[in-house]
């Protein structure tokens, strides 16, 4: 019984991983995927350099991210 569960879940979660890491094999994929950390980049430093998520006005809590 535990077997088939398992094997069930594996069959389900199994297919859309293996069809996505396919994907990431194309050279449209890693064109877009290269903008996009560029983008993180950018937003981690000033995140970490500037303080970004402070808030504008003095005693109030962090921006929620």
């Amino acid at each position: 019984m535990v077997y088939l569960l398992f094997e069930y879940f594996c069959q389900k979660w199994m297919l859309p991983l293996q069809t996505v890491r396919k994907q990431q094999l194309s050279t449209d994929w890693k064109k877009l995927y290269h903008a996009r950390a560029g983008v993180e980049g950018t937003l981690s430093q000033g995140i970490l350099t500037l303080g970004l998520r402070q808030a504008r006005y003095i005693g109030l809590v962090k921006v929620i991210s």
